[in-house]
């Protein structure tokens, strides 16, 4: 499994042949990993888990990050009002 530096180098690297191709064709390889990502997140609950921390939605402890939602965001005035 690629760690958040080296898979953030490969995007860096794929972004000359990703700017060169139709929106089609890119579209259709984002969903392709999409779909990839989705399939091993499935196996069980530890591999969605190392997904969602590597992604960056969960901490290393596994609490979700406060920009989703975590302990310390904020509540938003809508909820408030309601």
């Amino acid at each position: 499994m690629l760690t958040r530096r080296k898979r953030n180098l490969a995007l860096t690297l794929n972004c000359h042949y990703l700017c060169i191709m139709t929106k089609s064709k890119r579209h259709e390889i984002i969903l392709a990993q999409i779909e990839a990502t989705t399939k091993r997140g499935l196996k069980s609950k530890s591999a969605a888990r190392t997904i969602l921390i590597s992604e960056g939605i969960y901490t290393e402890k596994g609490n979700l990050k406060k920009e989703f939602g975590g302990r310390g965001a904020r509540k938003s005035t809508a909820k408030q009002a309601a």
